[in-house]
């Protein structure tokens, strides 16, 4: 997916916080950023701290695995709210 794709999925869908460049890392997202010539994948407490979920070759596939991760995020955040 294309960083263009994923930002109209996160629109469409509603997702939570994200960022794809590491520079506005605030708290509670998901997000990508390029490292050491690869693609991190991150999370963000509630402090901001980051923790490197995994690592990627490709920016494609960094993306898919951070949209999952919102997904998730926000399947969980429903079923409180219901």
């Amino acid at each position: 997916m294309t960083k263009d794709e994923a930002i109209k999925v996160i629109r469409d869908e509603k997702l939570g916080k994200y960022s794809f460049d590491g520079q506005n890392i605030s708290e509670n997202l998901i997000g990508i950023r390029y490292l050491n010539n690869v693609w991190e994948v991150y999370s963000t407490s509630e402090k901001g701290n980051v923790e490197v979920i995994t690592t990627y070759e490709f920016q494609e596939k960094a993306i898919d695995h951070m949209i999952k991760g919102l997904r998730v995020e926000k399947r969980i955040k429903d079923r409180y709210n219901h």
